[in-house]
């Protein structure tokens, strides 16, 4: 009785596998119909722009992420910028 058992769940076991192995397949295709590819970003650092330079640089694409300075009264502000990779 012991011997039968056995080969039962094996086949048991690959049946399960290869169900698995068909519903990922499935689900991996769909993943890609409806998720688009990400946008790759392209980033960049400038120290005190002038409103005139930030301006020229939305007109490349550029967007104002984040502007940091080190404190009150500091005037040397680091803005960061991001755009779609080109």
């Amino acid at each position: 009785m012991k011997m039968r058992i056995l080969p039962a769940c094996l086949a048991c076991i690959m049946i399960g596998f290869a169900v698995y192995g068909l519903l990922q397949t499935q689900t991996s295709g769909q993943d890609k119909a409806t998720h688009p590819a990400r946008t790759k970003w392209e980033y960049r650092m400038a120290l005190q722009p002038s409103e005139d330079q930030l301006n020229e640089l939305g007109r490349h694409g550029w967007e104002l992420v984040s502007a940091v300075s080190k404190g009150p009264g500091d005037h040397n502000s680091m803005c960061y910028l991001k755009r779609a990779a080109q």
